[in-house]
């Protein structure tokens, strides 16, 4: 229209009309480049807000994968003492059972040796008090005195051996003793 105006002569008209078309048209541009602006400010902060999702659900996942990991190693720790705890238990028991049955082999030989040591002493004791009634007879202290010594220095060696067999196991006894009570376990 402005156009119009122009070729008609009538310039003012046409310049007023101008300025509006250009106002008009500055405005609409504005308002092209004000959804453009919102457009791209819109896709920037979709775009921000995806990002931040996709750091959110990342750091979630470490967040829970660290949280496996510590209850693994927990689990494992847990495992690793359980398995210690029943390894040094086994091996408690085992001592005990070892202890027990070496307590009965010290038993045992003890009444070995106690019976061996009596069977030598009661036949000696049987045999050597009468030989002392007929040595301290006066009547066959003469004649049989030569004779019966044999005996009693016989008798003397035996009893001095089971003496010694006697002492040895009570020795043993009292040093088994006392190395059992060091030998207790200890967990």
């Amino acid at each position: 229209m402005a156009k119009t105006y122009f070729q008609m002569g009538n310039y003012k008209r046409a310049n007023e009309l101008n300025e509006v078309g250009y106002a008009i048209k500055d405005s609409l541009d504005r308002i092209q480049s004000a959804e453009k602006i919102r457009e791209i400010e819109g896709k920037y902060q979709t775009a921000q807000r995806d990002k931040k999702i996709r750091l959110l659900k990342a750091q979630n996942e470490l967040a829970q994968q660290q949280k496996k990991n510590q209850q693994n190693f927990l689990l494992a720790g847990i495992g690793v003492t359980s398995l210690g705890l029943l390894f040094f238990f086994i091996l408690y028991r085992n001592r005990q059972k070892t202890n027990q049955k070496l307590l009965e082999i010290d038993r045992l030989k003890n009444n070995f040796f106690t019976n061996i040591s009596h069977e030598f002493r009661t036949p000696l004791t049987l045999i050597s008090s009468p030989i002392q009634e007929t040595l301290a007879d006066p009547i066959y202290r003469k004649k049989g005195a030569v004779i019966l010594k044999w005996p009693k220095e016989i008798r003397a060696d035996y009893y001095r051996w089971s003496t010694n067999c006697w002492s040895f196991q009570k020795s043993i006894a009292v040093t088994v003793k006392y190395n059992w009570k060091k030998a207790k376990p200890r967990i």
